[in-house]
């Protein structure tokens, strides 16, 4: 069997979609053939084996990152896009990567198209729609849900009612599914993620990070309730001596530094790029990971945070507590945060109460990830394209 995948989820450089792709791919059991019909790419993911691909020459987001910051990088991305596809002098590796998808998905030369993300500028799946199987993962409803964007929703409901079957990433999600779009349950299966140990980044390629440090990991606007976070902990850690807030993710915008002057705490947030080789000390040595956002489709930085030994406090909404289990301790994302400081305490406690429930938390996280693998999730997505081919 053949699966062709497309270029969308990999435009990512990094994070939680492209990841779940590659790793899916690394592990589909045998008699399931992956097929990426490009050469390159700038995610992070597909540079690295088994894959090897060598990064873009000529990159959208390079010129809009040069060119278009702040308000203007949508519009101008649109504008890039629009020429790349049609004006030889505008060509981009993105682009190149789209033409060379759509003269597969015409070529046929596929058993089941996994669509990695669909997007409201291309409609290009519709090719082979009604023609060959079309298996969609979804991995939250951000768009739909918190932003409620009409273009999204109608692109949204377009390949949903298109796809053969879609794969859900938690229940909260086919929920959300069900309930958003009216989709019949049984055309949804909920498979969940799984975990990768990062392997070491070896000698000299430990990040240095001074402890004690709480651990913030990932994007930080609007549903991630960054500024939610460190406004509660502003306080906290003015008054605990050395403590630290590090968050990975990309550099803090002007906004976010007058905010942390605000608060009076911008010499105890840090911020820096870190490696899949040094992630798994980072988690080791926190003193404990928050999670603070207002939607998730999964969460994967729990299982990071549950493989490395690392207690993780996570928001109790949407598919938190779901991935979670009794494994974390959970705090109201909306609230006064006094539950979130409450919990901190518990992990900075020496008594020894506070470290048997330490303990406690680090065992039923061991447990917990017993659940989640890649490659039963592998192999329940090929049963999947078993089944619909």
């Amino acid at each position: 069997m053949r699966v062709l995948y497309d270029d969308h989820g990999f435009m990512q450089r990094h994070g939680g979609v492209s990841r779940y792709f590659t790793e899916l791919m690394k592990h589909l059991p045998d008699g399931v053939e992956y097929c990426l019909p490009f050469e390159a790419s700038n995610n992070v993911y597909l540079q690295q084996s088994p894959f090897n691909m060598p990064p873009l020459c000529r990159s959208v987001d390079d010129f809009v990152e040069k060119w278009g910051r702040g308000h203007f990088f949508p519009l101008l991305s649109r504008l890039y896009w629009k020429c790349a596809r049609w004006l030889p002098g505008f060509k981009s590796g993105e682009c190149e990567n789209r033409l060379r998808v759509v003269a597969a998905l015409r070529k046929g030369d596929f058993d089941v198209f996994h669509m990695t993300g669909p997007h409201w500028v291309c409609d290009d799946w519709q090719i082979v729609a009604g023609k060959k199987p079309i298996v969609v993962t979804v991995h939250d409803l951000v768009p739909d849900i918190l932003w409620r964007n009409r273009r999204v929703i109608a692109c949204r409901r377009r390949v949903l009612a298109a796809a053969s079957h879609i794969i859900a990433i938690s229940e909260n999600t086919k929920k959300d599914i069900v309930s958003l779009y009216g989709v019949p349950e049984e055309k949804i299966t909920v498979i969940y993620h799984g975990y990768t140990q990062f392997k070491s980044a070896g000698a000299g390629g430990e990040l240095s990070v001074s402890k004690p440090y709480l651990l913030y990991v990932g994007e930080r606007d609007g549903y991630k309730n960054f500024s939610w976070l460190v406004r509660t902990l502003a306080r906290f850690l003015k008054v605990r001596d050395g403590l630290q807030l590090f968050c990975t993710g990309s550099p803090f915008g002007q906004g976010e530094r007058r905010l942390l002057d605000r608060l009076g705490i911008a010499d105890r947030v840090r911020q820096g790029f870190v490696q899949d080789g040094q992630m798994s000390a980072l988690f080791a040595n926190a003193v404990a990971f928050i999670y603070p956002s207002l939607y998730e489709g999964f969460g994967m930085p729990i299982l990071d945070a549950f493989a490395a030994g690392c207690p993780a406090l996570l928001s109790n909404v949407a598919s938190l507590p779901e991935v979670g289990g009794d494994a974390a301790l959970y705090f109201d994302p909306r609230g006064d945060g006094a539950d979130l400081v409450r919990h901190l305490e518990l992990m900075l406690d020496e008594s020894d109460g506070a470290r048997a429930s330490r303990s406690v938390l680090a065992e039923k996280a061991k447990l917990r990830l017993n659940g989640f693998g890649w490659d039963a999730c592998a192999r329940k997505t090929a049963d999947v394209y078993r089944r619909v081919s």
